[in-house]
């Protein structure tokens, strides 16, 4: 009878990858947003920029001019679950 062997998995060589996301465009509209992500794919790509991204972020917090008349602060708010692999315009070797 003949023995039978085990075939170890193969392991797949993970190669990180630069995805680039274009998420907001200022040519089009008020306020553009980009980011770029190191990652193995699409998917763990998307995960991470979520991950890190903050829901908010803050420009100016004091007053951009001392005059009656002044921005009084700007910030920008952020919905990371609705970032998706549609986003990723661009994709380059590491």
């Amino acid at each position: 009878m003949k023995k039978l062997t085990k075939k170890k998995p193969t392991k797949k060589k993970l190669t990180l990858k630069s995805y680039h996301f274009s998420i907001g465009n200022s040519t089009t509209g008020p306020v553009g947003f980009c980011a770029r992500v190191m990652a193995c794919s699409k998917k763990d790509a998307v995960a991470l920029l979520k991950e890190e991204l903050p829901q908010e972020a803050p420009i100016a917090e004091e007053p951009c001019t001392p005059a009656e008349w002044a921005v009084e602060y700007m910030r920008v708010y952020f919905n990371p679950s609705a970032i998706t692999e549609k986003h990723i315009d661009e994709i380059n070797p590491a």
